[in-house]
């Protein structure tokens, strides 16, 4: 079950269907900042916003297209290691 609590929290970091395309970079951002621990630049997130885009592109519907881009977030070092101190991570 989701209290209203959980879905306070993932406001602005889950985007919907209704979702303009050009909103998702910022959706991608907040989401990486949130997995990651930190901030993150707007260079950061190229690689799976293009993982998204490749998507759309092959026809998958959003919510597929934006799955995989944070499976690929999910599963990048950046998220598995946390390096205290170190920006490169």
């Amino acid at each position: 079950l989701v209290t209203s609590e959980e879905l306070k929290r993932r406001e602005g970091i889950l985007p919907t269907a209704e979702t303009p395309p050009q909103s998702v970079p910022e959706f991608l951002r907040r989401f990486c900042e949130r997995a990651w621990r930190r901030e993150v630049k707007p260079d950061e997130i190229d690689y799976y916003l293009s993982a998204y885009q490749s998507e759309i592109e092959l026809g998958e519907d959003f919510t597929q297209a934006y799955m995989t881009a944070l499976t690929g977030i999910l599963t990048s070092r950046k998220f598995i290691y946390c390096i205290e101190g170190d920006e490169t991570y």
